[in-house]
């Protein structure tokens, strides 16, 4: 179910909605049939993104909901980060306590979940901070390359290159 989860994501990246809904909801179906609700919060947080793109405001919130509730019950402090920040996104008034937890959260949250939160949070708030995390983020994770890496790194990478933007570092 991971490695649907994984595929689906590429998939998400690169545009095929179609080919992505079919191998997360797989995933979520194999997932679900186990009861494996850590599984349940990854591809919550991924079909949530998927019905975002499309343009399905009602169903993404209802996923990043879902993600949210989930993994703030299994102590998943990284995707209850990044569900909040689209939740906030989505709905700014939905729950402020959860919004508040954001930054109890990002101590404790993987790397690639802060990078998405922060700059999911920027992008719902426009709030300056926010983007300053997140571009913190992209400068500490190349910060440990080589240095003949470090551009590359920053440029491959969608969402690196979404924060560049918005920071006014890359055109």
């Amino acid at each position: 179910a991971y490695s649907l989860l994984g595929l689906g994501e590429i998939d998400l990246a690169d545009g095929e909605l179609d080919e992505a809904r079919r191998k997360l909801r797989e995933a979520q179906g194999i997932w679900e049939s186990i009861r494996y609700r850590s599984g349940l919060t990854e591809v919550a947080v991924s079909l949530g993104r998927l019905a975002f793109t499309e343009g399905d405001r009602a169903q993404a919130l209802r996923e990043f909901r879902e993600a949210r509730g989930l993994s703030r019950e299994m102590a998943k402090p990284g995707t209850e980060l990044v569900a909040t920040a689209y939740v906030r996104l989505l709905a700014p008034d939905d729950d402020p306590e959860a919004a508040a937890r954001l930054a109890d959260l990002d101590p404790v949250s993987e790397h690639h979940r802060r990078t998405e939160g922060w700059f999911v949070l920027h992008r719902a708030t426009r709030d300056p901070a926010a983007l300053d995390r997140a571009l913190a983020c992209v400068e500490q994770a190349s910060a440990s390359l080589p240095p003949a890496w470090r551009a590359g790194y920053r440029l491959e990478v969608p969402l690196h290159r979404e924060i560049l933007r918005a920071a006014g570092r890359l055109e």
